[in-house]
């Protein structure tokens, strides 16, 4: 290919693409893995040869297991000034949408000979030396027009600094995840690093030479639930790999909602399922690693851990990465309080993965939200169907404690759903350790039901102002909701 096919496609006067200008064979060869999200998102590896950029369209990225080929469909050639290109393609114009540089670098081809002659027959292989990635590909061209097959080289050679961190041994099958303290206020420092606190549900992921599998906080696998997160493995650079994340969904205004989740949290048909995960995807969100290839990272700094992340995990339309900002941590959580985000969640830098609640993760509430343990009802009144309000607690020292009653947050089809579940719980004794006095008939249930809640402050009698019900939280056990401010 030439660039006259790259100059027929753009009009220059509308589009920043860059104009192709004389080039001089450069000592060492470049390369860029573009992410472009246009009509449909995808990736675009460019090698520099011949005085130009030889593209392929990767839909779905680079191969992440030597036993996966991943399609990649020859474009035009495009110029060497398309190595530093991102920006937004107007609407109208070819490749209408925006481009982000995900990678850049050298690359070297591992036979020696003319790189334009290897392709010409079909077969080339080549090391990449990106910023991010490091490793062995071949393009191997399939005989079918313009489409070939991208396949990754042995995953020792790949991205070998990763090796050298934390410690060796065989892949954990079982993580408890890291739970942070709360904080009274947001603080700026250069030790700390800050991020947002997603409003979702947690769950570590598992990938073993492609197969996932998602686990909640209290150990119950969610694959079933998010057939949506079915491919993640084929976005992660690596055959055996431990990821911390959360489950999200987003409102139409592009922000978690943990309301928007609950539509999804507690389905078990299998055509709900199906149904809801079109209605309202959900993306998980990764902000840590805890073991790869080898490799367990629970005792590598926090720092380095985000390098490990950001050099194996490839965005795209169900997945992505946790963004932080170092330093400024009032800047933040003022902007997330302004866009009406849950908080923050602080974390030091060098601080290393604990399985448990640590001080080195901190989370500060622009929202006071708290899990709660149901323990009973009282009768509804008037019209209003199947429950009054929800008697809600807190453990502290294995009691539980009461803490209010939120009548607000329902719909019709959550008051029939959350009901449904308490009757099959009632009792006749309070499980409270001091049975609180109610405005309507209280019903008793055993407290094996855990909910969200926002409220607007504790009292000085330890009860919740004006709780809201947001949901229920199956991924928590109701022996582990303690207040937490």
């Amino acid at each position: 290919m030439t660039l006259q096919e790259y100059r027929k496609k753009r009009r220059f006067t509308k589009t920043p693409e860059p104009e192709p200008q004389v080039q001089v064979e450069p000592k060492k060869r470049r390369f860029v893995l573009h992410y472009h999200n246009a009509s449909h998102l995808h990736y675009d590896l460019r090698l520099e040869a011949g005085g130009s950029l030889k593209s392929w369209a990767v839909p779905k990225g680079l191969p992440t297991r030597p036993d996966v080929k991943k399609l990649a469909v020859q474009v035009e050639d495009h110029p060497i000034e398309y190595l530093d290109f991102k920006g937004e393609i107007p609407k109208g114009e070819y490749g209408a949408g925006t481009v982000k540089i995900f990678d850049s670098g050298t690359f070297q081809p591992a036979h020696p000979g003319d790189i334009e002659k290897q392709l010409a027959g079909g077969r080339f292989s080549f090391f990449l030396q990106g910023q991010k990635i490091k490793g062995k590909f071949t393009l191997i061209r399939t005989g079918r027009g313009k489409d070939w097959l991208l396949l990754m080289g042995p995953v020792e050679m790949l991205n070998p600094w990763i090796h050298s961190l934390g410690t060796s041994q065989e892949m954990p099958r079982q993580v408890e995840p890291m739970k942070a303290v709360l904080a009274s206020e947001s603080f700026d420092s250069n030790d700390w690093l800050y991020e947002i606190k997603w409003d979702g549900e947690r769950a570590v992921a598992y990938l073993d030479n492609g197969r996932l599998s998602l686990m909640s906080r209290n150990q119950k696998e969610q694959n079933f639930r998010y057939p949506e997160l079915a491919d993640l493995a084929d976005f992660i650079l690596g055959e055996k790999i431990v990821l911390d994340g959360e489950i999200v969904a987003f409102d139409e205004l592009g922000l978690p909602s943990f309301q928007k989740l609950q539509s999804r949290m507690n389905l078990q048909q299998e055509s709900e399922i199906k149904r809801k995960s079109s209605e309202q995807p959900v993306i998980y969100i990764v902000f840590d690693v805890l073991f790869w290839q080898g490799q367990y990272l629970q005792t590598a700094p926090l720092w380095q851990r985000k390098q490990v992340l950001n050099s194996i995990l490839m965005p795209y339309h169900h997945v992505m990465l946790s963004d932080f900002i170092e330093t400024e941590g009032q800047a933040f959580f003022e902007a997330a309080e302004q866009q009406g985000l849950e908080g923050i969640i602080a974390k030091k830098k060098d601080g290393h993965y604990e399985q448990r609640r640590s001080g080195s993760w901190l989370k500060i509430k622009a929202v006071h939200q708290q899990e709660v343990v149901i323990a009973g009802f009282t009768e509804p009144r008037e019209t209003r169907p199947y429950f009054g309000a929800l008697l809600l607690g807190v453990y502290k020292d294995g009691r539980l404690l009461y803490v209010g009653h939120a009548g607000t947050g329902f719909d019709y089809q959550s008051l029939r759903d959350v009901y449904g579940k308490l009757a099959a719980l009632e009792v006749s004794k309070s499980p409270f350790e001091s049975t609180p006095e109610t405005n309507a008939k209280a019903h008793w249930t055993e407290p094996k039901l855990v909910a969200e809640v926002k409220f607007s402050e504790w009292t000085k009698a330890g009860k919740m102002r004006q709780p809201v019900f947001l949901g229920l939280r199956e991924d928590i056990n109701p022996k582990d909701v303690i207040k937490e401010g």
